[in-house]
This record gives C-alpha cells, sequence and structure tokens, in this order.
C-alpha cells in the first residue's frame, strides 16, 4: 500500500515538464496515476508517495482526530481514497510489545469487534477490540517501547 501528499510541480517536474517521479494528479476529484519520464502539462494538484510506516506524521493531527493535510491511500484493491485536510476521522492507539493483527487495511469493522491479539512482555495475551465502527483506511507501527500501533478508520 502506498500513501501521497500534496506537493508542489516543482518537486514533480524537471523543466522540460517530464515527471522526476511517479506521482498523482488530482483534478476535479479525479485521481490519475503519472509515470516517470512522463511529459506532463501541469494542471490539478500533484501528490508524491511518501514512506508508509511515517506517513501519518505527514497528514494525522493525532490530537484532533483529524487529516492535516491533503491525503491519497492507496488501498489493497488498488483503488485510491482521497482525504482532505480538516476532514475528521477515528484514530485510536495500541501499546503492545507483540501485535497479531486479525484484520487488514480496507476492511469494515464494527464497534468491539477483536482486531487483534497483543502479548505483553509477560506473556499475556489480549484481545484488542475497536473502540469504533469503520472502514480501516491506515495501520502503521511506531517503534517505541513498548510498540505503538496506530489504527485509522474512516
Amino acid at each position: 500500500m502506498k500513501v501521497f501528499v500534496e506537493t508542489t510541480w516543482g518537486e514533480v517536474l524537471d523543466e522540460r515538464r517530464r515527471a522526476t517521479q511517479d506521482f498523482l494528479l488530482v483534478e476535479d476529484e479525479k485521481i490519475e496515476e503519472r509515470k516517470e519520464g512522463e511529459a506532463v502539462t501541469p494542471r490539478g494538484r500533484p501528490f508524491r508517495q511518501i514512506p508508509y510506516d511515517s506517513a501519518f506524521r505527514h497528514f494525522l493531527d493525532l490530537e484532533a482526530s483529524a487529516i492535516s493535510k491533503d491525503v491519497i491511500l492507496e488501498m489493497p484493491d488498488g483503488s485510491y481514497l482521497l482525504l482532505k485536510k480538516g476532514e475528521s476521522v477515528k484514530i485510536f492507539e495500541v501499546k503492545a510489545h507483540i501485535l497479531r493483527l486479525l484484520v487488514n487495511v480496507g476492511e469494515e469493522v464494527l464497534e468491539d469487534q477483536k482486531i487483534a491479539r497483543s502479548l505483553s512482555l509477560k506473556g499475556v495475551e489480549r484481545a484488542v477490540r475497536s473502540p469504533f465502527s469503520g472502514k480501516i483506511v491506515y495501520i502503521t507501527q511506531v517503534p517505541e517501547e513498548p510498540s505503538r500501533y496506530i489504527f485509522v478508520l474512516k
């Protein structure tokens, strides 16, 4: 899965208007792929790919449970989901030594549904339940001790 954030034309096009990297173009709510080396007429809004694991730092406001910058998330089926700045999402965090997911990005979950199994340092296993209903649009692990997992639902 991939994450794309809005960028400038200077970051994705060279002086001859050729794409310097693969990126997505958003125009009139339509999302199109552009490939490196392709000639591009600058119109609409370009979105460049960023590393998935740390992407939340670029587009999530954890305190406000909102999108802080326009972002496009690629879903497992290859479709794209555009989330706009200020849009409300449901965010929750889980801390665990080891977490085994029972659901994946793109799946709909219900409130109180088991979504993972956590294992503590003492070997205690517990069910992790979703505090919200919705579609899981992003999951990542933050490398800390114990590990921190961030779930984003729409």
